[in-house]
């Protein structure tokens, strides 16, 4: 049933369920429900480093 479906299938990509979602969070997610191991983070701490990243650089490109 269920467990099947997650464990053999492929989420729906984030942003055909919300156009509103922005590509870059689509990618993280995706990246985060991979089913293949070298296609994930590889770690929590690289997934930390990837949303430092994005709000690091942000803060400059949105500071006054």
């Amino acid at each position: 049933g269920v467990l099947r479906r997650i464990a053999d299938g492929r989420p729906r990509p984030l942003r055909e369920i919300n156009p509103d979602v922005p590509p870059w969070l689509e990618q993280i997610i995706a990246k985060l429900h991979a089913t293949h191991q070298d296609d994930r983070f590889g770690s929590a701490e690289e997934l930390a480093q990837c949303w430092y990243d994005l709000l690091f650089g942000w803060y400059y490109i949105f500071k006054w």
